[in-house]
């Protein structure tokens, strides 16, 4: 039962991760040439993913798949 739930949850995780990959690709020219969004502001965009990329990277290296 735990072999059937890891596999869920690493599908789900990979999922996820790809979502949040795209969303990536396709906001971030979006942002960087957004008018009304100050340097702060796209700092700020910037260093969320930065650090989610992080955390993706720790669950890769304790064996979770993305």
């Amino acid at each position: 039962m735990m072999g059937v739930n890891k596999t869920f949850f690493d599908g789900c995780f990979s999922l996820m991760a790809m979502f949040q990959d795209q969303t990536e690709k396709i906001l971030t020219p979006f942002v960087d040439h957004m008018p009304g969004m100050d340097e702060a502001g796209k700092k700020f965009i910037r260093h969320w993913s930065d650090e989610y990329k992080k955390i993706v990277k720790r669950s890769n290296a304790i064996g979770m798949k993305v």
